[in-house]
């Protein structure tokens, strides 16, 4: 009743206070986030296992299994499910909500460490991965043209995605499909042995041959400038003139030989071990990953 008879007499207080909570509720509503994957914490952790050139059933065996049982001990487990297939093993932990999950993790390690010795020794040491709802992409990007696939990775890693991640807002930018540059040194064996070379040898000197190293600094009057020597190889021809020193050759002499005369070097691509496709069409796709506290629908209108 008291409120009807303040409206009765106070008639204009009353407007204005519905008013001020009207401009403060659209105000509140602006300042509003929205969300495609909320900042919460999904107790859920996953162990992959790669175990190259293994079948499902070894997997399973001497992998998944081992696995699984080392872990179910782990304070607030709820759940385990696992899956076995060639060369990979994931094993995904559920817990109980509110449980831990940096301890929780921290504890999975500590078991896996505990039986390493007991996984096959060409299986890789397993990765212990946390569920992270802010790692996911707000938005994906699909891009085909009329160009070749490797000129369409090349467009995606050095114009596009440089573009993307100077939206406010992103956090990284990833990229797949499409064909990546790769140079291949294919080492003849013969050649090699016959110089007395080892394929380590060769890595070592491809690796120190290709690098830049800071030369210090030239101080001129007012001015500094730093310098530096460039290393890095700029074409296919440069790596295989790259000179190799070989010490005490037939003659007891140091001598050199070209990494051509050695190894066939060319520019080509690397295997694709997944094929990305937009319409029917090789594509490459473009993946954005935006920062905690960022908005969403900013970053995707960005």
């Amino acid at each position: 009743m008291w409120l009807t008879d303040v409206s009765i007499r106070r008639p204009v207080f009353i407007a204005m206070l519905v008013l001020a909570i009207v401009v403060l509720g659209a105000r509140s509503r602006s300042d509003l986030k929205a969300e495609l994957y909320p900042n919460i914490e999904i107790p859920y952790i996953s162990i992959v296992t790669a175990y190259p050139g293994a079948g499902p059933q070894e997997v399973e065996n001497l992998v998944t299994d081992r696995i699984e049982e080392a872990v179910s001990g782990v304070a607030g487990l709820k759940n385990v499910t696992s899956t076995s297939r060639e060369s990979l093993s994931v094993v995904a932990l559920e817990f109980e909500l509110g449980t831990n999950l940096d301890t929780a993790a921290a504890d999975v390690r500590d078991k896996l460490s505990a039986i390493r010795g007991e996984l096959p020794r060409d299986a890789e040491d397993p990765s212990v991965i946390k569920f992270d709802v802010s790692a996911m992409p707000v938005v994906t990007l699909g891009m085909y043209g009329g160009v070749s696939a490797r000129e369409l990775r090349r467009i995606a890693d050095d114009i596009v995605k440089d573009r993307l991640a100077r939206v406010k807002g992103v956090s990284a930018v990833y990229v797949s499909g499409g064909d990546v540059r790769e140079i291949s040194v294919a080492v003849d064996k013969d050649r090699l042995q016959a110089y007395g070379l080892s394929i380590g040898q060769v890595v070592a000197a491809i690796t120190a041959e290709n690098m830049n190293i800071p030369g210090g600094s030239i101080k001129e009057r007012a001015r500094e400038y730093g310098v530096r020597v460039l290393g890095e190889f700029k074409d296919v021809k440069q790596i295989r003139e790259m000179r190799l020193h070989i010490p005490g050759g037939p003659t007891g002499k140091d001598y050199v030989v070209r990494l051509g005369d050695i190894a066939e070097v060319s520019d080509t691509v690397a295997e694709k071990s997944v094929l990305t496709r937009l319409n029917g069409r090789d594509a490459v796709v473009l993946a954005v990953q935006k920062q905690s506290d960022a908005n969403t629908v900013e970053v995707a209108d960005g």
